[in-house]
């Protein structure tokens, strides 16, 4: 058995992989919790409305002052806290397409 590493930054991913019958010693592409959550939010961000868009007037002055303060934070550190997550997760499923 092995371990399968991130596929982004190869961190351990906490899975094995064997010889499966089908596929004899191909690895899954996986990644770790930590790249999983960025690649998460990078989606959020692109999905909700930005500056510049048609529908970003529609947006509370909240959401809007929100979205462009995560974006810059994100762009810049590459994280959320866990309450800023929380918050675009409602603002995402608010303004998904």
């Amino acid at each position: 058995m092995a371990v399968i590493r991130c596929i982004d930054c190869g961190a351990n991913t906490g899975e094995e992989y064997g010889r499966e019958p089908t596929l004899p010693g191909i690895k899954k592409p996986s990644r770790c919790t930590d790249c999983e959550s960025k690649q998460r939010v990078g989606w959020m961000l692109k999905a909700i409305p930005g500056e510049g868009d048609r529908t970003f007037e529609n947006m509370s002055e909240w959401e809007q002052e929100f979205s462009m303060s995560v974006r810059t934070q994100f762009a810049r550190k590459g994280t959320l806290t866990e309450k800023q997550y929380q918050c675009l997760v409602r603002i995402y499923d608010k303004w998904k397409e």
